[in-house]
């Protein structure tokens, strides 16, 4: 006897169906290599990066606008970001992550505001020498190679940090990129809006 697992008109998964961890799937579908999901729906409780079963679950607030606002950066920071608050979208969801990955992202957001403090301490140690009239060369050396520590943590440690990006959101679904590809595997194909 053969089950129908999803609906033949529309492709989305009919209730009962259930993902490799037993939990519903309802919702959740790929599209090429991105998850889309809706925005209520439950991800199964499978680790998006290693495709191994968890209990871990860490919770994320993404944000999207049209990649066109970035444009406005060439008239004025100030307007984009005012801009940019208005017209984005976000979503707040759940996300499976195994212990080993949660462990690496601690240790990377550690790693990240270390050398960012380490940044500021060279920073400082410049500002001290130009204060005791030391030569200029050493102040100026201080000065960038603090601000290059800065800078190099905070940019490495939010894009090591990171585990899915949103591709797109809209009022009703999510695109979401940076997921296993065996975890997509197992998801239907998405229907459409």
């Amino acid at each position: 006897l053969l089950v129908a697992r999803k609906c033949r008109y529309c492709g989305e998964a009919l209730a009962g169906i259930q993902g490799s961890d037993g939990s519903s799937l309802h919702g959740v579908w790929r599209e090429g290599n991105v998850l889309v999901m809706s925005k209520d729906a439950q991800l199964p409780a499978i680790c998006v990066q290693t495709n191994r079963p968890t209990n871990e679950r860490l919770r994320r607030r993404l944000y999207w606008h049209s990649p066109g606002y970035y444009l406005l950066i060439l008239i004025s920071l100030i307007i984009y970001a005012i801009v940019a608050l208005i017209v984005r979208q976000t979503a707040d969801i759940r996300i499976g992550l195994c212990r080993e990955r949660i462990v690496r992202r601690r240790w990377i957001i550690l790693g990240a505001w270390l050398g960012s403090f380490l940044g500021i301490a060279l920073c400082v140690t410049g500002a001290a020498a130009a204060n005791q009239q030391q030569a200029d060369v050493a102040v100026g050396v201080f000065w960038i190679l603090g601000l290059v520590v800065f800078l190099g943590s905070m940019i490495v440690g939010v894009v090591l940090s990171r585990i899915i990006t949103p591709q797109k959101i809209t009022s009703r679904h999510v695109w979401i990129k940076g997921v296993h590809p065996d975890y997509l595997a197992a998801l239907p194909t998405f229907p459409g809006e």
